[in-house]
C-alpha cells in the first residue's frame, strides 16, 4: 500500500513541493479510464521525475501532462531548469523497469526551454470491467478487435 498512488494525490503533492519553492506548476490532464496498475506507475513515474527537478534541475517552470492517443498513455513531465547529462540512478532505473513490466516505455531528452523532458508512455487497455462477456473489445479507433488473450500486444519499448 505504500508504493500505490494515485495521479491525483501525487499531483497535489507535487503542486505543494513545486509551489512551495516558488516554481511555476502548469498541468493538462485529459480524462480517462486508467486502470489502477498503470495509473499507480504513472503516478510514481511523476513522483520520481518531480522529485529529481527538486533536486537538480533549479526550474523555474514545470509543466505536467497526461494524454492518450493511439492506443498510448502518455505523461510527459518538463521543466525549464539547467538541463545536462542524464546520469540513471535508482529512481530512473526503477522507472523504467515498472513501465516496462506493463509494456511500456521512457524517454529522456532536452526540453524545449532548455531543460530535461521526459516521457513515459503505457499501452492503453480497457479495464476488465469494461469487456462484453464473449462480445468483442472495442477500440479507441473505432475498429473492434477479438476479446481473446493475446489480442492486444505491448508496444515495444523505445531505445535509449
Amino acid at each position: 500500500g505504500i508504493r500505490a498512488a494515485g495521479l491525483v494525490a501525487e499531483l497535489a503533492a507535487v503542486k505543494v513541493l513545486l509551489e512551495g519553492e516558488g516554481v511555476r506548476l502548469l498541468v493538462e490532464m485529459q480524462e480517462g479510464d486508467l486502470p489502477p496498475a498503470q495509473e499507480t506507475v504513472l503516478a510514481l513515474c511523476l513522483r520520481e521525475a518531480v522529485t529529481n527537478i527538486h533536486k537538480h534541475a533549479r526550474a523555474g517552470h514545470v509543466q505536467v501532462s497526461l494524454r492518450r492517443d493511439a492506443g498510448h498513455w502518455w505523461l510527459q513531465v518538463e521543466d525549464d531548469g539547467r538541463g545536462g547529462a542524464i546520469r540513471p540512478g535508482n529512481g530512473l532505473e526503477g522507472m523504467r523497469e515498472r513501465l516496462q513490466a506493463l509494456g511500456g516505455s521512457l524517454q529522456i531528452e532536452p526540453g524545449v526551454s532548455g531543460g530535461t523532458r521526459l516521457l513515459a508512455g503505457l499501452p492503453y487497455w480497457q479495464p476488465a470491467g469494461h469487456l462484453e462477456r464473449g462480445g468483442p473489445l472495442a477500440t479507441d479507433d473505432g475498429s473492434d478487435d477479438a476479446a481473446v488473450p493475446g489480442a492486444v500486444q505491448p508496444a515495444a519499448p523505445a531505445a535509449d
